[in-house]
């Protein structure tokens, strides 16, 4: 795609999503899986960044606040990220884990605990724990 890429929330599973441009997200971007990848010109502003093993070839924008979060229970390379396994079951509503389960190291597990967290965003609501204030690593 050439320009920016304006949306509310985006997902990206197995597929290459190539923006000459930026990336701009009003409420979360999802990466799930190795074979699915972004690649970005410009700089992507989001204010959620949920990644289960996902490459991904841009630069968040400093001046935007992004929290980072990696639930997949496997250290990558692309970011330094925020939240990570076990963090990520302390600052989710428990009512997540429930359908989906709390083992994220499974992929089916992970897959379905992702799509209820993706479901929220989309209706404009937050999947996470009630009075949870996201903080960047220092």
């Amino acid at each position: 795609m050439r320009g920016t890429l304006r949306c509310k929330v985006m997902e990206v599973f197995s597929s290459l999503t190539q923006v000459d441009g930026d990336l701009e997200f009003e409420r979360a971007y999802h990466g799930y899986g190795h074979s699915g990848q972004v690649r970005v010109g410009g700089v992507a502003r989001t204010p959620v960044f949920l990644s289960y093993d996902h490459p991904v070839w841009f630069d968040l924008d400093p001046a935007f606040e992004t929290i980072t979060i990696n639930y997949s229970g496997e250290a990558d390379e692309y970011f330094d990220y925020d939240y990570a396994l076990p963090e990520v079951y302390e600052i989710f509503d428990p009512v997540l884990f429930e359908k989906s389960g709390k083992d994220l190291e499974d992929e089916v597990t992970a897959y379905n605990f992702a799509s209820a967290v993706m479901g929220r965003f989309k209706r404009g609501e937050s999947p996470f724990v009630e009075g949870f204030v996201p903080a960047k690593k220092a």
